[in-house]
């Protein structure tokens, strides 16, 4: 196997481990601050509904 291979490879790896580890938390830590969101706003909803 040539250098010049070996860096390219090594090279795309580190790019996808990057973007992965970017994606990720979005992904898993998106869906959990979308869930909290609509979990309070519901909350809110159920307060306002009690006063009247």
């Amino acid at each position: 196997m040539n250098t010049q291979l070996a860096l390219m490879i090594l090279a795309t790896l580190v790019v996808v481990v990057l973007v992965v580890s970017e994606l990720l938390p979005m992904l898993v830590g998106g869906n959990r601050a979308i869930n909290d969101y609509n979990f309070t706003r519901a909350k809110r909803n159920e307060k306002h509904r009690g006063m009247y």
